[in-house]
């Protein structure tokens, strides 16, 4: 067993150790110990939703995604990338229990699987999911579960548009299609949007494809936690990723969202087994920067059990943004971070005593390890230390530096199980209450 600590990161960027074993009579009286799985983590009262999930919640640390992976997909007319083998078709190699372990022995204690789904329905009259994929998911599941892990299962990229034109590798072989097709590769294309003429459709697909979900878990306990959808959002509109607050547009969009959230949260709650388990909730793009008038669905359980899903890489110009210019980490980013993180404790964890988890986060590699740090530093620490919200880390295996400095979110070699930035790594457990564990450097970024 892992001795977890909590880290305070104080406005210096300096993180001091404190130690979470202290005995009752030392304690302060500003914090609780919890006792989550056989491990203690020392959290604040006065930050902490009081409610199920609230409890639930503070007693977590730090999570890794396992991205491109189960949620890579290729919708082309291909036979490239179908069935298992879409696993592999974005580059990484087939999930491993060894994988896992390395991951967890390094000190996260929660694995966010993205998964997606539309590309693995074998009858789309029923919504039926192909049992070999359902088997695979619930094999990788089970390395982080059966290790003692907690684990985030999802819809991924579900979120089609309603009519989206596809290059399949030649300028001339383009193809659209949308919710009233009538054949993809035999089938017809399954998924969910944001557009009232494909509601029918969409909740049909969320609806079942979450019922066979809750029904091959039901027997797991609380430590799998169902995540209903990823980043949903207009895909293919001018307002993708982008929500002014006088759009009609927009606005409509956010209400069948929020029936869709609702009808799947049925979904789930309807099958045996799951009455009680915990649910992450995310609002538009699943974005802090429009929650202004989001809803989180009604729960048919009076214990409050839900959880806001808040993505963030921010501020975007740093964390994400394509080209190296910003590469320098600012008082300006981290005052940015700080207001972040005060709006959403305030109208969600303080307002209405709902918790939030950040599903992800990351900084791209723009060559600026040093600035990068101070990032891990700052967003983590005002995150888990506090304002109460874990953070999972994003994935997608792309560690090297890009001419245009974006989507360079790599941080664990999944082949050699060792890790391209130790120090970021180790940065972001201490800043979570975890004292970091095995972490090997790996070559491929050593000078």
């Amino acid at each position: 067993m892992k001795k977890v600590i909590a880290a305070v990161c104080i406005a210096g960027l300096v993180c001091a150790q404190i130690c979470a074993e202290k005995s009752s009579q030392n304690k302060n009286a500003d914090y609780d110990d919890l006792k989550v799985s056989s491990k203690k983590v020392l959290v604040q009262k006065a930050k902490r939703a009081q409610s199920e999930a609230g409890k639930f919640v503070s007693g977590l640390g730090a999570g890794w995604n396992l991205g491109n992976t189960l949620d890579a997909f290729n919708d082309s007319d291909s036979a490239y990338g179908q069935g298992l083998e879409s696993e592999t078709c974005w580059g990484q190699p087939k999930t491993t229990k060894e994988m896992i372990q390395a991951v967890h022995k390094a000190g996260f204690d929660i694995i966010r699987i993205p998964v997606t789904w539309h590309n693995h329905i074998s009858d789309s009259s029923t919504m039926k999911i192909d049992s070999e994929w359902m088997a695979r998911v619930k094999e990788v599941v089970d390395y982080a579960y059966d290790d003692g892990m907690y684990v985030i299962l999802n819809t991924h990229h579900d979120n089609l548009s309603y009519e989206t034109t596809y290059w399949n590798g030649d300028v001339n072989a383009v193809r659209s299609y949308g919710y009233d097709s009538t054949a993809y590769n035999g089938r017809k294309l399954t998924g969910y949007c944001l557009d009232e003429r494909a509601e029918a459709e969409s909740v049909k697909f969320l609806t079942q494809v979450w019922k066979q979900i809750s029904r091959e878990f039901a027997s797991y306990d609380e430590r799998l936690i169902f995540e209903i959808m990823n980043e949903p959002r207009q895909v293919g509109t001018d307002h993708e990723w982008w929500l002014p607050s006088d759009c009609a547009e927009c606005i409509k969009a956010m209400k069948i969202l929020e029936k869709y959230e609702s009808e799947a949260l049925k979904a789930i709650r309807s099958v045996d087994g799951n009455e009680k388990r915990f649910v992450m909730i995310p609002g538009m793009q699943a974005s802090a920067d429009f929650l202004r008038d989001f809803v989180l669905p009604a729960d048919v359980i009076e214990e409050k059990r839900l959880i806001l899903s808040v993505h963030a890489y921010s501020p975007y110009g740093f964390a994400m943004y394509d080209g190296t210019e910003h590469r320098r980490f600012t008082s300006d980013d981290a005052s940015f971070i700080d207001s972040m993180f005060t709006g959403v404790y305030r109208d969600f964890v303080k307002n209405r005593g709902i918790p939030v988890i950040v599903g992800e986060m990351s900084c791209s590699n723009k060559g600026n390890i040093d600035d990068r740090i101070l990032w891990f530093e700052t967003f983590t620490s005002t995150a888990w230390k506090s304002y109460g919200m874990p953070c999972v880390l994003w994935d997608n295996g792309a560690y090297g530096i890009q001419e245009n400095g974006s989507e360079q979110h790599g941080y664990f070699s999944r082949t050699r199980l060792t890790w391209y930035f130790p120090s970021l790594i180790k940065k972001m457990l201490m800043c979570s209450g975890i004292m970091p564990g095995e972490i090997k450097q790996d070559f491929a970024t050593m000078p």
